[in-house]
């Protein structure tokens, strides 16, 4: 029988590509960890990725593509699974049920959809550790979007199921348009010495910055919480912003023109480009270079401006009502008052209300609202059409004679 002494950790093998070199790892304060000093173990780790989901999927991809194993993927569908296995030959490999994934990895990475979910499948995992305990390091890498009190829970069943299991917290930031292009900026918590090895497992497949939140698992989750209400405060004052624009007879157009600079001066810069290069000169600062740069304000803008609500390509708004639900339900329990959450809380319900109206005449607009479809709930406030701005009515700019 297993001894359930504390083990000592061999760390896994950084996984590279063929075309990347330890080189390419950025050092310092974007990367906080030297390498583990331990001898490597005698096998490369073996991957495994539970949830293909938007972001998902794209992370796991990138991880097949960067390990020397093929990445061994469970999903509920097993369609997307298949597929996946399909259009990456000798990259990816189908595992059929929870318990051979676990079974067969030393790393196992899941990003699913909420608390539920995970709680279901790491009840899974606890339910294959404890019938089958493991001889080797196994580890557990969390990337979702937990509340805090779920991710300590999850830390807690793993560490209890056996000795050689161990959890980090791993959620990131960034849309699927970052995450297919390993530009996702990631948090771990957790064990340090756990941590460096799943730091030389991420870094380049994810991304190329790391945010350390220390040994607690539950602060990762609740920066992960706060990162992501700034970004929907970011679409909340665009969505305001706008309809104002439009009712003011200003344009929502034209105010986009602003946003992007077209209208100002050469010596003078927008708040939002003065952002961006205070942040550029503060390199120990990746999370705040990431949400004050101009890319949320663009991108978002150009979405509200031009009704382009499909939340298939991209953050569905049911995820930035559970975001939503989370940063309110952190904000009570540390006396935090979050105004421009709760105001945006309101306009996501208001958006996802409207649009099962018309998805049961089957005539919404699309299938999934994104969440920056919120400036729909500010729209009808305003007395304006919720989903086509083109009926806002027209611009009125007097000319001087």
């Amino acid at each position: 029988m297993e001894s359930h002494r504390t083990p000592d950790l061999k760390p896994l093998t950084p996984v590279l590509s063929r075309t990347q070199s330890n080189s390419e790892l950025v050092k310092g304060k974007d990367f906080p960890y030297s390498r583990p000093s331990t001898p490597l173990l005698h096998h490369t780790p073996q991957l495994g990725f539970i949830g293909l989901g938007t972001m998902g999927y794209y992370m796991a991809r990138n991880l097949a593509n960067s390990s020397d194993h093929p990445l061994m993927v469970y999903n509920r569908s097993t369609s997307k699974a298949e597929k996946m296995a399909k259009d990456m030959p000798n990259k990816v490999l189908v595992a059929h049920s929870i318990a051979e994934l676990v079974e067969k990895c030393d790393v196992v990475f899941s990003s699913l959809a909420n608390d539920d979910v995970v709680k279901a499948i790491y009840a899974e995992i606890v339910k294959n550790l404890e019938a089958f305990p493991p001889l080797r390091t196994k580890i557990f890498v969390e990337a979702s979007t937990n509340y805090p009190t779920t991710t300590g829970e999850l830390d807690e069943m793993i560490s209890k199921a056996s000795p050689m299991a161990h959890f980090v917290a791993c959620p990131v930031f960034g849309a699927p348009a970052a995450a297919d292009k390993r530009q996702l900026l990631i948090v771990l918590a957790g064990e340090l010495k756990i941590k460096k090895e799943v730091a030389y497992l991420v870094v380049p497949a994810l991304g190329s910055r790391i945010v350390d939140m220390g040994g607690n698992v539950e602060k990762a989750a609740k920066l992960k919480i706060i990162g992501n209400s700034m970004i929907l405060g970011q679409i909340e004052l665009l969505a305001e912003a706008m309809t104002l624009a439009d009712k003011s007879e200003v344009g929502a157009a034209n105010l986009y023109d602003v946003i992007k600079g077209k209208y100002l001066a050469a010596r003078i810069t927008t708040l939002i480009d003065f952002c961006s290069y205070q942040m550029e000169r503060q390199p120990s600062c990746p999370l705040l270079r990431r949400f004050f740069s101009s890319q949320p304000f663009l991108g978002y803008g150009a979405k509200i401006l031009n009704d382009q609500f499909d939340g298939s390509t991209g953050f569905a708004l049911e995820g930035g009502l559970k975001d939503a639900s989370y940063a309110r339900k952190l904000a009570i329990a540390s006396n935090s008052p979050v105004p421009t959450v709760d105001t945006a809380h309101q306009n996501l319900i208001a958006a996802r209300a409207m649009h099962a109206r018309l998805a049961a005449k089957s005539a919404a607009p699309f299938e999934v609202l994104d969440w920056s479809a919120l400036a729909a709930g500010i729209r009808v406030q305003a007395g304006l059409p919720a989903f086509d701005s083109s009926l806002h009515g027209g611009v009125r700019l007097e000319e001087d004679h």
